[in-house]
């Protein structure tokens, strides 16, 4: 079985970066249990977000995942 990729194409915390530094995408799958989610990230530059880039340095450059479990986002 192969699975589409998309884009994620949604922006929540900073400015838009160039793509030729940043690219991501993901695939869905999921059966009667799980939920699967695969998430590719092609980041060749780090942009440091905070003072001292050696404190916290998992929050510079990241990527989160929220799940809407309850569909409530789009029944607003």
């Amino acid at each position: 079985m192969s699975l589409n990729w998309y884009d994620m194409n949604y922006l929540w915390m900073s400015n838009r970066v160039d793509s030729i530094d940043y690219h991501e995408r993901f695939k869905l799958s999921w059966d009667s249990r799980y939920l699967y989610v695969l998430v590719e990230v092609i980041d060749d530059k780090l942009n440091p977000t905070l003072e001292n880039g050696l404190d916290d340095y998992w929050k510079d450059d990241y990527v989160e995942v929220f799940i809407d479990e309850d569909n409530l986002v789009g029944n607003q």
